[in-house]
């Protein structure tokens, strides 16, 4: 089992993030990774922790990452 948290900023100018679609493909992503976790947004900074297989949770951050 492994665990990540992180901050982010966004990259949409202003509070214009698409918080419904990133949160939708969020789910979908974990549901096949097998990874739980958590996501909050004010509409500009992003906290996510997640959890799962440590092979899952390395892919899914390396994709976040890109």
């Amino acid at each position: 089992m492994r665990q990540i948290l992180y901050v982010s900023l966004s990259t949409a100018p202003g509070d214009k993030a698409d918080l419904a679609s990133i949160l939708e493909q969020s789910r979908h992503n974990n549901a096949i990774d097998g990874i739980t976790g958590l996501l909050w947004s004010d509409g500009k900074s992003f906290m996510q922790v997640f959890e799962g297989p440590r092979v899952s949770v390395m892919t899914t951050f390396a994709r976040i990452l890109a």
